[in-house]
């Protein structure tokens, strides 16, 4: 249901493609159907409940979720804490999320400190007045954002139950 069988490129002749996107009377697009992923939890002002692996300082981060039943590469996805600038922060490759699971990412503007399968380090901070994060897929498309308003020290705030759009402060 909701999806196309066919050609790409237009003409070719063999195996048929299942496309995500009908394209009924155009050529057919190969785009993959886009992804889920979710901001799910934030502190920016962590001033002693976690530290970071890396450094051992305790900076502001948030979280990822994948509720999918596949692994997400990020590389290439654009993460941001300014909605003006989808492309602050983009996502090397090698960085992913596991089906069902968390990626960890330090708000610390320590980008040297990202390792492939580990924690993940952007080149922006989270500002304990309030604002945005957001996550888009390598196309520019906005998969997922979350606002918050003013933080406390030391308590996080996100998604409850997961994915949804209410936030609960824990």
């Amino acid at each position: 249901a909701d999806q196309s069988i066919g050609s790409y490129p237009a003409g070719t002749t063999g195996a048929r493609d299942v496309f995500y996107y009908a394209t009924p009377g155009a050529t057919n697009n190969p785009a993959a159907p886009p992804v889920t992923l979710f901001i799910n939890e934030w502190m920016a002002s962590n001033t002693g409940f976690m530290a970071d692996p890396a450094d051992g300082n305790f900076d502001d981060w948030f979280e990822i979720y994948n509720p999918g039943v596949s692994a997400i590469d990020l590389g290439g996805y654009r993460l941001t804490d300014d909605l003006g600038n989808r492309n602050k922060y983009v996502v090397p490759t090698g960085v992913g999320v596991p089906a069902g699971g968390f990626l960890l990412v330090w708000a610390d503007e320590n980008t040297g400190q990202t390792r492939t399968n580990g924690d993940l380090h952007v080149n922006f901070k989270l500002s304990l007045g309030g604002e945005v994060i957001a996550i888009y897929d390598p196309e520019g498309r906005l998969i997922d954002s979350a606002a918050f308003g003013a933080q406390t020290p030391n308590v996080t705030q996100g998604r409850f139950p997961k994915k949804a759009t209410c936030l609960a402060i824990y």
